[in-house]
């Protein structure tokens, strides 16, 4: 599971005792660490200090056997992204203390998926910047998503005021009306913000809906007895524009939020 970046993670491989084993960690930015392992009885452990967030990857040699073994580790960003917390999302489920220990770490990685799947159907949720780049020769550039503010425009990397920007709509203008920004491939670079710092208690609640279900399917529906085999049931699911499956509670919960439309 992921793990906060800044930390530093425990590492380990399992092979005959008495090997020499090597490891070799690639990091997001594709520099590369060599943490000496330690053995105990056949298990080789090292530390890895996880100082940038993404995808590291673990390349373990045992050359006593010529034998070679890759795995990954996800290290998470400062601001994982979450709609809501681990702790209302253990209280969605009812969690106590021990449970909460044991399985909590686990959830954090179902509350980062409810979030894409919830910003899928409403739009942008949680603050971000987006920098898009356009063609020119047109009177409008739309937007990929609903903005909150428009930050900057530039035109042939050139800074311009000469826009009028439609939020509601996701469009910003060329200005005066009726003109057109310079003609170009790939010159109109238009840098907005997204989502806003409230979120709305519709939301919240459809996120604690949906990390429920998540949790329920992936986890408890394993055994013989699932806590809600409803969630099961195709009738009551809809789909979002991307395709994940999602209860109708957590639709009626979130409907008064909207994305932008598709186009084709």
């Amino acid at each position: 599971m992921p793990i906060d970046v800044g930390t530093i993670a425990e590492v380990q491989w399992t092979r005959t005792g008495g090997h020499t084993v090597t490891l070799t960690v690639t990091k997001p930015d594709g520099t590369t660490i060599n943490p000496t392992p330690t053995e105990t009885t056949g298990t080789f452990k090292a530390d890895v200090p996880c100082e940038q967030p993404g995808r590291y990857v673990l390349r373990w040699t045992d050359t006593t056997d010529s034998f070679t073994y890759v795995d990954t580790l996800e290290v998470w960003p400062e601001d994982p992204r979450f709609l809501i917390s681990l702790e209302d999302a253990m209280d969605s489920l009812k969690w106590l203390g021990a449970q909460r220990n044991a399985d909590g770490p686990k959830l954090r990685l179902y509350v980062a998926a409810a979030t894409e799947v919830i910003e899928d159907i409403t739009g942008a949720v949680l603050q971000r910047t987006v920098e898009q780049i356009a063609d020119g020769g047109r009177t409008g550039v739309a937007l990929w998503e609903r903005p909150s503010e428009i930050v900057t425009v530039t035109v042939d990397g050139n800074a311009t005021t000469d826009y009028i920007a439609n939020l509601n709509a996701a469009i910003v203008y060329a200005k005066p009306a009726g003109s057109r920004f310079a003609p170009g491939l790939q010159n109109v670079v238009i840098t907005y913000r997204v989502g806003g710092s409230a979120i709305a208690p519709s939301i919240q609640l459809g996120a604690r809906e949906l990390i429920r279900h998540l949790w329920q399917v992936g986890q408890q529906a394993l055994t013989t007895n699932p806590a809600e085999m409803v969630t099961l049931d195709p009738r009551q699911m809809s789909f979002t524009r991307s395709g994940f499956a999602v209860p109708n509670r957590v639709i009626e919960l979130i409907g008064n939020h909207h994305g932008l439309p598709g186009t084709a």
